[in-house]
């Protein structure tokens, strides 16, 4: 009676349903008058959610005005629009120095993350040698 240990690898593949998938795949496949029972309900039953409408004005091409209409519109749409930056951000900035320095200081990356040459093949494989733990003669004679 001989006691053995045994590894055995296997590959299996699966699919894996989520929730969110599954609900996916339950929404899909409903009518619209389906689905907008199940919303209704689900409105009725989750005190968070909210039911929002969305108001699209159509607007003539012959309109003189239009392109007026359509900025005033993106100015209402735009909610960073009554945000005051500048204020806001009067704190962070320093008023004595010029900004622009800073600002393009913050987009540059990081001098670590710069090389002043990119590494070739020479310099891979040297580097690989280093790794290897070589008498110094054989050392050498692969470094030549």
């Amino acid at each position: 009676m001989a006691l053995e240990q045994k590894l055995q690898l296997r590959l299996a593949q699966k699919l894996v349903m989520t929730p969110s998938l599954q609900q996916a795949i339950k929404l899909l496949q409903m009518t619209r008058l389906e689905l907008q029972n199940t919303l209704t309900q689900e409105l009725v039953e989750n005190p968070v959610l909210e039911e929002t409408e969305i108001v699209q004005e159509e607007t003539s091409d012959t309109d003189e005005d239009s392109p007026e209409l359509e900025q005033e519109a993106e100015e209402e749409a735009d909610p960073m629009a009554e945000i005051d930056l500048e204020a806001y951000f009067n704190d962070y900035l320093d008023a004595s120095g010029p900004t622009t320095n800073t600002f393009e200081a913050r987009q540059a990356p990081p001098l670590e993350n710069t090389l002043s040459n990119e590494p070739d093949l020479y310099d891979h494989l040297l580097w690989q040698l280093h790794m290897t733990e070589l008498p110094a003669a054989r050392r050498e004679i692969a470094e030549l």
